[in-house]
């Protein structure tokens, strides 16, 4: 099917997808500064096909956001749960 008209949310970036969130739901900077962290460790990385590890250091740092990630997903899961309610 051809959609020639996305919704607007579609049309926004990653970057532009956490600030609505933090703005939204009265999150500190600390969101936006991790989420920063996730897209330039993870996202970026996934988004254009590299290599996520090939040092320890890399290692540490890829485990760091993937649990920042976890922490992240429960927060906005905790929100999912009183919205269906």
């Amino acid at each position: 099917m051809l959609r020639l008209d996305p919704s607007l949310i579609e049309l926004t970036d990653f970057c532009d997808k956490h600030t609505i969130i933090k703005k939204l739901l009265g999150f500190s900077s600390y969101f936006n500064d991790d989420l920063s962290k996730i897209e330039k460790v993870l996202r970026n990385p996934l988004a254009h096909g590299r290599t996520f590890v090939t040092t320890n250091v890399e290692l540490e740092e890829f485990t760091a956001i993937i649990e920042c990630v976890q922490k992240w997903t429960q927060e906005l899961n905790q929100y999912l749960s009183v919205e269906d309610t």
